[in-house]
């Protein structure tokens, strides 16, 4: 019972985390829209879009490597090499 326990609560923390960030990127298109004529609009989204396209392949992807290491059952029972 303590293993779905640990599931719902890291499948919560992530659903709250992934919801967040889009309700960000909602509230924020309005204001966006309202400051921003069309043109700078579309550029500014062409950037948007070409840096989170490029971060995985810059970061080399460490925060889904870390990630997986920590959730990792074996991993996290060893202390000692951390």
């Amino acid at each position: 019972m303590n293993s779905y326990k640990k599931l719902f609560n890291n499948v919560v923390i992530f659903g709250i985390g992934n919801l967040g960030s889009k309700i960000i990127s909602f509230v924020l298109v309005p204001l966006y829209t309202y400051y921003l004529s069309q043109a700078e609009y579309g550029v500014s989204d062409l950037v948007f879009t070409t840096s989170n396209m490029l971060l995985p392949l810059v970061s080399a992807m460490m925060y889904e490597a870390i990630l997986r290491f920590i959730m990792d059952k074996n991993n996290s029972d060893d202390t000692s090499r951390l």
